[in-house]
């Protein structure tokens, strides 16, 4: 069954939510917290209500790391991310297989590791979600043995060491 959450924090035992839906009018990604989702590790679909919640720049660096079984992020497409704020955040979704980012015209910069350990990853569009993006950070894309499209703007001009680091899957 589909938990859902409203208000801030609900306070679950994290390990026990295989499903769960933010509702709208939530501020559950607001706050101190830079590890939202880390304690879900059995979670396996999060459904986001468009516009149900607000971003916060700089807190959310680490929002869905080690949540190892996340396979569906439903409307992550209608959320806009500030710069800042995508350093290792879908680290280990080992799971995770693709992922829809809305454009957020504000991300000059992935930090690193956003997807490392994303070993299902099949898909990323970088160039629709951050048209103004210029620097990929290290190990970003480190061990996405099975991404075989991404799409990077033109507007890129660094990338950081081992940024494609135990990647096989794509082809140039």
């Amino acid at each position: 069954a589909m938990k859902t959450a409203t208000g801030t924090n609900p306070g679950w035992n994290y390990t026990n939510i295989y499903r769960l839906e933010i509702a709208y009018n939530t501020t559950y990604f607001n706050g101190g917290s830079s590890q939202f989702f880390q304690r879900y590790e059995n979670m396996i679909e999060l459904r986001l209500q468009p516009n149900s919640a607000t971003w916060d720049a700089n807190k959310q660096m680490l929002a869905f790391w080690n949540c190892y079984k996340l396979e569906t992020i439903h409307n992550l497409d209608t959320f806009t991310f500030k710069d800042g704020t995508l350093g290792g955040a879908f680290q280990n979704c080992r799971s995770l297989t693709n992922i829809t980012i809305g454009v957020s015209p504000d991300v000059k910069k992935t930090q690193d590791s956003t997807f490392n350990g994303c070993t299902a990853l099949q898909s990323l569009n970088f160039k629709e979600a951050f048209p103004n993006l210029t620097t990929i950070g290290s190990t970003v894309f480190s061990g996405c043995a099975n991404l075989k499209y991404l799409s990077i703007p033109a507007s890129v001009t660094t990338f950081g060491s081992t940024s494609f680091q135990n990647f096989t899957g794509l082809t140039f």
